[in-house]
C-alpha cells in the first residue's frame, strides 16, 4: 500500500492506503485475569458448606474500576440421610440447598474509551480523489465499571421409587446493579448514545425439572423429562432524578426504561386499525394511515408523543416449558420433544427473527 495519510496504526490497518491497496490487516488488544479461592466442608455426609471468593479484572473497564470482587456461599442438607427418614423406603434422595452470591457481567473491549473510526472525508483540489480522515465515533466513560448481580437461591433435589421419578425445584431472587447499558443521549453532544452504568433491576423466578420412567419392561421403556421456567423482572431505579417534580423517579423514555416495568417493556402508540375512505378523518391524516388512539383528555383529536404513548406489552414470555420423550423397543428407539413458550395476555410480544436459509 502507498499514500498513507497517517501511520499512527502502523501495520495494524494497512488498508488505509489511499492509492495502492494490496493488503489489509487488523488488530485488537485486551486482557483479563482472575483469582479464585474456595473452601468446602462436609460433616457426616449430611451437612455441606462451600464458600468461594473470586476476583476478576478486565481491560475494557475504566482505569479505576477494572477489578471486581465476587463472593458466594452455599449450604446443603441431605435430609434423606437423617435417621428419621430411614422408614421411607420409597425415597431415594432428598436434598435441601440454599446459596447466596455475587456475579459480574463483563463489557466489550474499549467500552470505556473514545473510539476513532476512519473513512473517506476530504477532497483536495478539483477532480482529485477523496482522502481518509478520522473522527471520534463513541464517547469515553471514565467511570465505567462491572455490572454486578446479588442472587439468593433455594432448591430441593429428590429421587424416589428407585429413581423412577427424580427432579429438582429452584426458586431465586436477584438484584442487578450498575447495568451496562447503551444510554441514549442528546445528539447535540455529537453522539447518540454512551456505554454507561445505570440503575438496578430485580428478577425472581422458578425453575422445575422432572424426569420419570412411566413404563419399564425387558423390551420396552418410556422415559419422559420436563423443564419449566418462569421469570419476572422489573426496574427498581435508574438515575435517581425527579426533574419533572411529580414525586417519583423519572423514566428514561429514550432508552425504553421505565421504573416498575420489565426491561423488555414495549412503549408505543395504540393502533385501532387504519383510516378508511368514508371515515371522518381528522386533519393531517389520510386513508391508509394508522388510526392511532388518542389517549389525551382534549376534545380535539390530537396525537402527541408525550400523552398518547403507553406500555403495550412485554417482550419476555410468561413461562417456558420443554417436554422430551424417549421410547425404546428392543433395538429401536424414538425421541420427540415439545417446546412451549407462552406469553400470557401481554407477554412474548417481541418480533421474531426471520429464518436464515443457507
Amino acid at each position: 500500500g502507498t499514500g498513507y495519510d497517517s501511520d499512527i496504526l502502523g501495520y495494524n490497518k494497512l488498508q488505509l492506503a489511499s492509492m495502492t491497496k494490496e493488503i489489509s490487516s487488523s488488530a485488537y488488544s485486551e486482557s483479563s485475569v482472575y483469582q479464585v479461592g474456595r473452601i468446602s466442608y462436609n460433616y457426616a455426609g449430611r451437612y455441606l458448606l462451600t464458600a468461594t471468593l473470586r476476583r476478576d479484572g478486565y481491560s475494557g473497564f475504566a482505569d479505576y474500576h477494572k477489578f471486581g470482587w465476587f463472593p458466594s456461599v452455599g449450604l446443603g442438607w441431605m435430609i434423606s440421610d437423617e435417621k428419621f427418614m430411614e422408614k421411607l423406603s420409597w425415597l431415594g434422595e432428598l436434598k435441601l440447598r440454599a446459596s447466596f452470591g455475587k456475579t459480574g457481567n463483563q463489557t466489550s473491549r474499549y467500552s470505556s474509551l473514545a473510539n476513532v473510526s476512519t473513512a473517506q472525508h476530504y477532497v483536495f483540489g478539483d477532480g482529485s480523489g477523496t482522502s481518509l480522515g478520522t473522527n471520534v465515533e463513541s464517547m469515553a466513560n471514565k467511570d465505567l465499571k462491572w455490572e454486578t448481580t446479588d442472587e439468593f437461591n433455594v432448591g430441593l433435589d429428590f429421587s424416589m421409587f428407585r429413581n423412577r421419578l427424580s427432579g429438582s425445584v429452584d426458586y431465586y431472587i436477584s438484584t442487578t446493579r450498575d447495568l451496562l447499558w447503551d444510554m441514549a443521549i442528546p445528539t447535540v453532544t455529537g453522539f447518540s448514545e454512551v456505554k454507561t452504568n445505570i440503575g438496578s433491576i430485580r428478577n425472581n423466578g422458578v425453575e422445575i425439572m422432572l424426569s420419570g420412567i412411566p413404563v419399564q419392561t425387558k423390551d420396552f421403556e418410556w422415559n419422559i423429562s420436563a423443564a419449566f421456567s418462569a421469570n419476572k423482572n422489573r426496574i427498581m431505579t435508574l438515575l435517581g432524578e425527579d426533574e419533572d417534580g411529580d414525586g417519583r423517579e423519572d423514566d428514561l423514555i429514550a432508552s425504553n426504561l421505565f421504573i416498575g416495568q420489565p426491561i423488555g417493556a414495549i412503549y408505543n402508540y395504540k393502533v385501532d386499525g387504519i383510516w378508511q375512505i368514508g371515515d371522518d378523518i381528522p386533519e393531517g391524516w389520510s386513508p391508509g394511515t394508522y388510526k392511532i388512539r388518542d389517549l389525551g383528555n382534549g376534545e380535539k383529536y390530537e396525537i402527541t408523543a408525550a400523552e398518547d404513548r403507553s406500555i403495550l406489552g412485554y417482550k419476555e414470555p410468561a413461562y417456558r416449558l420443554g417436554i422430551t420423550n424417549r421410547l425404546r423397543y428392543k433395538d429401536f428407539s424414538l425421541s420427540f420433544m415439545f417446546n412451549i413458550v407462552q406469553g400470557g395476555r401481554n407477554g412474548y410480544m417481541a418480533s421474531n427473527a426471520a429464518p436464515h436459509y443457507a
